[in-house]
């Protein structure tokens, strides 16, 4: 075992299988105690000065927490006694009368609190939690009963309740405690021997016997009695209990004092002792410590951590011993041959089936994962735990993904009343809307016992749910027509064929094809087995002459495998057959799954370890994925199809993917739980759908009470199923995957980005399609230093445009980062752009296009290249090349400005030179200086003449467009408001528009650089003229309305128009009706003489009949206000920020339109002082209040629009916040209109109007509200 010590591995129960890592620790570590945090799926180590959280998986440190002196205040380190772990982040010790608390999430020392007063040498047994609730169980020496309470509770020093024991065991002390979280069960022993079952958490649940009273510190009124129900006692031998443990299934087992074993099922009304009553442990071991029995994966074993006797343990090391033991009615308890080791603290963890030892030895620790011997003797095979999936699973091909119309609408799922053991219920939810409908309820008991649901299926009306309780497995079959349950059927499991329905008794040794599923008592042919089955599934390989399908059985071969067999000639199968598949030793099968729609199909099986494809027919192996040692996280849990791919969630909650055709395994995403973020079990995932735009997956957590509707959800999120449908698609099918990405495009791109893997895989074959899926490349929003693709590279991304004959457009992102000189390739004489460096990256991609575009006999775009690139060598060359004298003298001449020296030289060379070979030449022996060209300074201005020589751009390859008979996937889309909706949400966001199909324009005949979809600016519409750069803040101001020229107006008659104080000339007209009052709003007035004085707009003080009044400004289709409202071509026109001063002069009119761009957009006040702001579809309220007193206060509006159908808002009064939000819209058509202010608008006054088109932040807007622009003294001097 290295480092760690001497590890015997010869003739032993276990062997070592792999070390998964090494850790090396800074500090030698002494007296550490270890536990397993089995909701965290970590150790914990905890020594004299520190504690460390380790990943089981793969050994790394994920914290420390120090503690360098005594935590009593002391000079004494003192070892700790015990170590649980508690609810979600929390581990709890005990030392001496202490209990001490780690906050693992924040990873500090929690708390200290003192158990008892007592000094007494006896330790503090405990037990906690592991659900949300933190709760914890300790007992003393000199207390009678177990005292609970919560983490919380703990430290802020409240009092603990109590659970009393019984009075014949007062004279004991409480030494053990063992808990269960899933079924609340707690358990203690004494040193007497007498051992106590409690179901805790149930008020009222039953009563106490009358000797079990309260004890010496209760109260009369019994407030601090905890709620429980004592369940039965046993006192089976009079020693002390050291060790407790308790599994999931309700099997305890006892170590005691002793050195004896028991082994009890309390499930049943008395508990019944399932092992040999003289069970005792080899000698001379002992067990070790408080956590050394460990229930295996493996049926009716233990797995035992000994440890010779104190004579013979050294001070620093120990001689451990792991073992074997096997338990089990009318058989005698066995032990296996141990396996040695010397190490200084070990700990056995079983996570996942995966049986993992924990070593430690001063500064060296190892992570290893161990295995049962090849030869070892096993019972039977690894015990099949039940797997949960309370929802209908469904898988398509790829034909259904291309052609989604018969996509269900509706599943159907197990679901909970909102009520802590509620009863459960089937529902259907609806896929469109995630709205649920209950149809029935469960059947809730089995001859008296309580009844969970395992799984269920779907054939056409009719739903089957396989339920269980401690004692047995049951089956109902609900027809959804009559929404009501049916007998039971007491059953081992069932499969439902395209038309039957098949159960396997309680025995495994038969099945039953069912006739009458009304029936109250099983009807049907029962066919007889060969040996016993565990589980069955269906297939879609039919019997020879038959429409009946076959099955597949799980049996256990008696040597640690589980074996996959088919039917024969009947629906059960014999031994003689040879269709069958064995996984390897102690693996068992988690799932099976045929592959989707296809009449030769694949069968995929998810195990413990990995997963296997087999061919439907022989189950011979086709493919297969197994994680490496260093990957233990991406061990499959659950599996679904995506078309001919294998959609896998792991252990490490991530959503993986394996595509067959390259034996290749990638990563999709992470699954997230967001209810409350909790940690949630890994095996509590269940993948259900993936559809055209999103996947479905369910949770239920197994630390919780699963009768809590808070432990069971069904997520959404967005997903696009492009990469692993197309990433899996045999090569001669290129053509219906070219088909189905046309058909993605006319949904719009994906709400989720490809993959540069799959642009990668694309590539060459689909230039033109991949650069839509990118979008072109855009801007994720303007300014911004990222693109909407910024995954996929510039480089990527070129050759994609030169792929598809894109030649300007791949010149035009490569220039992407410096606008001037994109600039200069759409105008060369307006542009002031400068050369790049030499030696920049920038000069360096031109080059490298510029010579690409030769190649294809683009030379007018490569002279472009080379222009800006500043190469004037390859410039010459390649026009000697083309041999066309007109191009070479057009060249010259613009050359001969910039760089003489080199137009010289070629215009001295000789175009008819003699054939003299070079080192024969008199005139270059003669010569002895070397001709050194220097780099002109700044760009050409003319290279039209490589138009003329440039090759006709060749034909692209055709595409075919989908067939017509081809449906649309015309759900509403998901419309995601916030992280919860991207990471998975039980309620997601919908879009509020019906589908919509986008018009494709992908010229799909020949390369047409002009007419080809381009986002950049040579292709902006006619007549739009650019409203930026803006060279400093004020240059964004659009309009700024300060009224100061109503001064000059003494009365009027009609309407007036005044002046914009800004450069842009936008001067608004003010209805007669509205009046002119100086203003007295807090903005700095300047000094004096400065500025000209600022008015307000004063509007009527109640409603004139008959009369319409506003302040209008007429806003022109691509004039300087039109601005803000769509995702416009010219990035300065996606942004718009109003701002101005309000104040109510009269409290009873509040409300009112504040300004409107109808139909684009409105901010209004209610009555009740809300802000609402109504852009194109959507209308949103905002939360803060606009106080109707006579005081002023800034209102602000911003929009940042980032795409064609998404708009981020903020609202603000006085410079807080009042809404922000990222929203999706419908846009509407951008017309002609006029902006209003105070339409109608009564006992209001407003000035100090700003119109940005930029969208200013809450900062900047409360650093300028109280200040006048510096435009206004600008414009003043004008004046």
């Amino acid at each position: 075992m290295g480092s760690e010590g001497k590890l015997t591995r010869v003739h032993t129960s276990l062997v070592l299988k792999e070390k998964i890592a090494e850790i090396q620790g800074h500090r030698a570590q002494e007296n550490e105690i270890l536990t397993y945090h089995a909701v965290r799926e970590s150790i914990l180590a905890v020594s004299t000065t520190m504690l460390q959280e380790i990943d089981v998986r793969t050994g790394a440190v994920l914290g420390e927490i120090p503690f360098e002196i005594c935590l009593t205040g002391g000079d004494k380190l003192y070892a700790f006694d015990d170590l649980v772990p508690c609810g979600l982040h929390y581990v709890i010790a005990t030392f001496s009368r202490f209990i001490v608390v780690w906050n693992l999430r924040e990873m500090t020392l929690w708390h200290i609190a003192e158990a008892t007063k007592s000094h007494s040498k006896g330790h503090i047994a405990i037990a906690a939690s592991l659900s949300s609730s933190n709760t914890i169980f300790y007992g003393h020496e000199g207390s009678q009963s177990v005292k609970v309470t919560t983490v919380e509770a703990l430290c802020n020093g409240e009092a603990c309740k109590k659970i009393p024991r019984k009075v014949i065991s007062r004279n004991s002390s409480i030494c053990a405690l063992a808990f269960d979280t899933k079924n609340n069960i707690l358990v203690s022993g004494s040193t007497d021997g007498m051992i106590h079952i409690w179901r805790t958490g149930v008020a009222g649940g039953g009563q106490m016997e009358e000797e079990c009273s309260k004890d010496e510190h209760s109260r009369p009124n019994g407030e601090d009695i905890s709620p429980h129900t004592l369940l039965s006692t046993i006192n089976s031998k009079p020693s002390t209990v050291q060790v407790l443990c308790l599994n999931n299934n309700g099997v305890l087992t006892v170590g005691y004092g002793n050195n004896q074993i028991d082994v009890f099922d309390i499930n049943r009304r008395e508990p019944t002792q399932i092992a040999s009553q003289s069970t005792t442990i080899p000698s001379p071991l002992s067990l070790y410590k408080r956590h050394s029995i460990l229930f295996s994966f493996s049926l009716n074993t233990l797995l035992l951590v000994l440890v010779q006797n104190s004579d013979t343990v050294d001070s620093k090391t120990s001689h451990y011993v792991l073992h074997r033991m096997h338990y089990g009615l009318n058989i005698d308890s066995s032990f296996g041959v141990g396996m040695e080791l010397d190490t200084g603290a070990v700990a056995l963890v079983l996570c996942d089936n995966m049986l993992t030892l924990y070593t430690s030895l001063g500064k060296s620790k190892s992570l290893s994962l161990l295995q049962y011997a090849p030869d070892d003797i096993a019972l039977s095979n690894v015990q099949s735990a039940p797997t949960k999936v309370w929802c209908e699973q469904h898988q398509f091909a790829f034909s259904q993904y291309c052609n989604p119309d018969k996509i269900p609408s509706k599943i159907i799922q197990i679901t909970t009343t909102e009520e802590v053991n509620g009863k459960f219920y089937l529902a259907s939810m609806d896929l469109k809307t995630s709205e649920k409908t209950t149809i029935c309820s469960l059947p809730t008991t089995f001859e008296g016992l309580p009844l969970t649901p395992l799984r269920m299926n779907t054939l056409i009306d009719t739903v089957v749910v396989l339920l269980e309780s401690t004692q047995a497995t049951v089956m109902t079959v609900i027809g959804l027509q009559e929404s009501s349950s049916q007998p039971l059927y007491e059953v081992r499991d069932f499969a439902m064929t395209p038309t039957q329905l098949v159960s396997l008794a309680p025995s495994g040794r038969s099945i039953r094809i069912h006739n009458n599923w009304k029936a109250k008592e099983p009807d049907g042919l029962l066919l007889t087995l060969s040996i016993a089955a565990t589980r069955i599934f269906p297939t879609r390989n039919p019997i020879i002459n038959s429409d009946t399908m076959k099955l597949l059985f799980i049996t256990n071969n008696g040597s640690g495998q589980e074996t996959l067999r088919q039917s024969d000639q009947t629906m059960a199968f014999t031994l003689e057959s040879t269709v069958t598949w064995t996984t390897q030793s102690n693996e068992r099968i988690i799932d099976v799954q045929n592959e989707p729609e296809e009449y030769n199909h694949l069968i995929a099986v998810c195990t413990t370890c990995r997963i296997v494809v087999l061919e439907h027919s022989s189950l011979t192996v086709v493919a297969s994925y197994a994680p490496s040692k260093a990957q233990l996280y991406m061990t499959p849990r659950s599996i679904l199809w995506i078309g001919k791919a294998i959609a896998f969630a792991t252990t490490a909650n991530s959503l993986y993917y394996f595509a067959m055709q390259s034996n290749d395994v990638q990563l999709l995403c992470c699954l997230q739980d967001q209810m409350g973020q909790k940690v949630i079990n890994p095996s509590a995932f269940r993948l259900i759908a993936f559809l055209p735009d999103r996947f479905l997956y369910m949770t239920i957590d197994e630390y919780n009470n699963i009768k809590c509707n808070n432990s069971f959800f069904i997520f959404t999120r967005p997903f696009a199923p492009v990469e692993p449908l197309i990433y899996s698609q045999p090569k001669a099918d290129s053509d219906l995957t070219t088909q189905y990405l046309l058909r993605l495009l006319e949904y719009g791109a994906p709400l989720v980005q490809v993959s540069n893997k799959l642009i990668q895989h694309l590539g060459n074959d689909n230039g033109e399609v991949c650069l839509r899926l990118l979008g072109d490349g855009k801007k994720a929003k303007p300014g911004a230093m990222y693109r909407e693709n910024a995954l996929v590279s510039t480089q990527t991304l070129c050759s994609l445009f030169l792929a598809a004959h894109r030649w300007k457009d791949a010149v035009m992102f490569a220039l992407s980062d410096d606008p001037s000189l994109q600039e200069y390739v759409s105008n060369p004489q307006s542009s002031e752009a400068q050369l790049p460096q030499r030696l920049s990256h920038l000069a360096s991609r031109l080059n490298k296009i510029g010579n690409l575009l030769q190649s294809f006999g683009q030379l007018e775009w490569a002279g472009r290249c080379f222009d800006i690139a500043g190469n004037d060598q390859a410039l010459i060359e390649m026009c000697l090349k083309c041999n066309k004298n007109q191009v070479m003298m057009s060249v010259l001449e613009n050359l001969k400005q910039s760089n003489p020296v080199l137009c010289a030289s070629v215009m001295a060379h000789d175009t008819n030179p003699t054939n003299i070979p070079a080192k024969m030449d008199p005139v270059r022996l003669l010569s002895t200086d070397t001709q050194v060209f220097e780099r002109r300074s700044r760009l050409l201005q003319q290279l039209n003449s490589l138009k003329n020589a440039s090759l006709k751009a060749e034909k692209a390859s055709n595409l075919t467009p989908p067939p017509e008979s081809w449906k649309f996937f015309t759900w509403k889309r998901l419309e995601p408001e916030d992280t919860a909706d991207w990471l998975g949400s039980p309620m997601p966001h919908y879009s509020s528009q019906e589908f919509v199909k986008k018009a494709l324009h992908i010229d799909t005949t020949q390369a047409s650089n002009e007419n080809s979809f381009t986002a950049f600016a040579d292709n902006k519409v006619a007549g739009n003229t650019s409203i930026g750069p803006f060279l400093d803040d004020e240059d964004s101001v659009m309009a700024y309305w300060r009224f100061e020229d109503a001064a000059t107006f003494t009365s009027r008659s009609s309407d007036t128009q005044l002046l914009d104080t800004s450069k842009r000339e936008n001067h608004i007209t003010v209805s007669s009706l509205i009046g002119f009052e100086l203003s007295s709003a807090p903005v700095d007035k300047g000094e004096s003489g400065k500025l000209l004085p600022e008015y307000a707009l004063h509007f009527p003080e109640a409603a004139i009949a008959g009369s319409e009044w506003s302040a209008r400004c007429n806003i022109r289709k691509g004039g300087t206000l039109d601005f803000g409202t769509n995702f416009d071509e010219d990035p300065y026109r996606r942004h718009l920020t109003l701002e101005c001063w309000l104040r109510c002069y009269i409290p009873t009119h509040i409300g009112g339109i504040i300004a409107s761009r109808s139909p684009l957009w409105s901010l209004s006040m209610e009555a009740s002082g809300h802000l609402v702001l109504q852009l194109h579809d959507r209308t949103l309220k905002g939360e803060s209040i606009f106080q109707p007193s006579n005081n002023w206060q800034h209102i602000a509006m911003t929009f940042d629009v980032l795409s064609d159908d998404k708009v981020s808002i903020r609202l603000t009064i006085d410079g807080v916040s009042a809404l922000s939000k990222e929203i999706a819209i419908k846009p509407l058509k951008d017309a002609e209109s006029n902006l209003l202010l105070g339409p109608q608008l009564i006992g209001f006054e407003m000035t100090e109007i700003r119109l940005w088109a930029t969208t200013r932040s809450v900062e900047q807007i409360n650093d300028m509200k109280e200040n006048y622009l510096g435009i206004a003294e600008n414009k003043k001097r004008i004046k």
